[in-house]
């Protein structure tokens, strides 16, 4: 299962328990931005690392196009709990306030 932050919000998945889920959000590597975890989750409702791996480059894209970042998780239990992610400048360390993304998880 896997969600894009390419579209526009609300973003929801209900995953059942134990089913790894995806959310891929744009690349801004080359321009100095990455996308960080912004918020803790539910431990009991969502498992991960917040750690993120490179996607797949898209087909056809010219030299330095950013690939976009994956997050990975689990669904560990039933609840809701928000995934938060904020676009950050990798030099200082810097929010920048307008870019966030909200994904919410319902596990039945």
């Amino acid at each position: 299962m896997e969600k894009d932050g390419f579209t526009k919000q609300p973003y929801t998945f209900t995953p059942t328990k134990g089913q790894t889920f995806s959310i891929v959000l744009p690349g801004h590597g080359t321009e100095g931005y990455k996308w960080v975890l912004a918020t803790g989750m539910e431990a009991k409702v969502v498992g991960g690392t917040g750690q993120s791996r490179p996607g797949v480059k898209p087909a056809g894209a010219g030299i330095g196009v950013s690939v976009p970042q994956v997050f990975d998780f689990t669904a560990a239990g039933p609840g809701e709990s928000t995934i938060s992610f904020d676009l950050i400048q990798t030099s200082d360390v810097k929010k920048l306030s307008t870019e966030n993304r909200k994904f919410t998880v319902k596990v039945p």
